[in-house]
């Protein structure tokens, strides 16, 4: 009789035999899964890991002062109103859109020299846009704007902007360009032709200033006409006195903003200071012997006339 042993080691065997494949196998697919990426897209070498928040975000804000083009300046409309009843008080508004999907003006009021502004909601008469703002008298402020169908209209308040109502009166006693024929101006009711493409119209005393999109500035002579002052490259200018302005401009002898005074009885233009900021969409407005000077999203305040200057937001 055959010793059993002898089937059990043939067992053992074929058992060996089948557990050494086995083993084989998986180190076969072992070596095979690492080789093959996991991710069927992954031919190329995977770029690195990508990181949130680095890139440009999209915003409705304006954008940096250093970022602001120095090329071409004053082609585009004054898109910012700012008038100062006194060098605390003052109310300042973008121009806003009456075109449907354009956004309504928006309107803030300071009292503590534009440090710090608060939003003035105007509820009465749909205003959509502003032609014309005037912080007038001690809570009075008065605007001149479009409503949706783009027509002129007048509001006013006499509480600080807290509380606003329909002024048709303020139609004729601001001066703005008409909203649906830019070629004219209404002046105080009377309505004449605008001497240029106007972004801004001021009054020195009694004299009406037009400041031109191509950075010129005329004014109205009492004869009816208009004449060219002796400047050019002006962004933004605001009256001063009875006869004189204040202007801002972008010059190559200045790394920013260039002030100047202009004597309209005499045409004498003198550099008054130059700061290390480009205008964004500025505006400036005079009150007592205080200047202030609003672009983008700063805010600058110069108590001697335009001299010197310092920010204030």
């Amino acid at each position: 009789m055959s010793p059993r042993r002898s089937s059990r080691s043939t067992g053992g065997l074929v058992v060996t035999l089948i557990v050494g494949v086995l083993a084989v196998t998986a180190v076969l697919l072992a070596v095979f899964a690492l080789r093959v990426p996991s991710n069927p897209d992954a031919g190329e070498i995977p770029g690195p890991i990508p990181t949130w928040g680095g890139g440009p975000v999209a915003s409705n804000s304006p954008a940096p002062l250093s970022t602001q083009s120095t090329s071409s300046p004053g082609m585009e409309p004054n898109p910012q109103f700012i008038s100062m009843l006194d060098p605390l008080v003052g109310v300042r508004s973008t121009v806003g859109s009456c075109v449907p999907g354009g956004g309504a003006a928006v309107v803030e009021r300071t009292a503590d020299g534009g440090a710090t502004w608060t939003r003035v909601l105007v509820d009465v008469l749909d205003l959509r846009q502003v032609l014309s703002l005037d912080y007038v008298a001690d809570g009075q402020i008065s605007i001149v704007g479009t409503g949706a169908d783009c027509m002129p209209i007048g509001l006013v308040s006499f509480t600080g902007g807290e509380f606003w109502e329909a002024g048709p009166d303020q139609l004729a006693s601001a001066s703005f360009v008409e909203p649906n024929d830019p070629s004219k101006i209404l002046d105080r009711g009377a309505e004449m032709s605008a001497p240029c493409s106007v972004s801004e119209l001021q009054r020195a005393g009694g004299t009406l200033i037009a400041l031109c999109s191509d950075g010129s500035v005329q004014y109205r002579g009492t004869d009816a006409s208009w004449i060219p002052v002796g400047i050019g490259d002006v962004l933004v200018a605001t009256a001063s006195g009875e006869t004189t302005l204040l202007t801002a401009s972008l010059d190559p002898a200045c790394s920013g903003t260039l002030f100047r005074s202009v004597d309209l009885a005499t045409d004498r233009v003198a550099d008054l200071a130059c700061i290390s900021v480009l205008p964004a969409n500025a505006t400036l407005d005079v009150a007592a012997n205080s200047v202030i000077f609003w672009s983008g999203e700063e805010v600058y305040l110069s108590q001697n006339g335009g001299v010197t200057w310092a920010a204030v937001s």
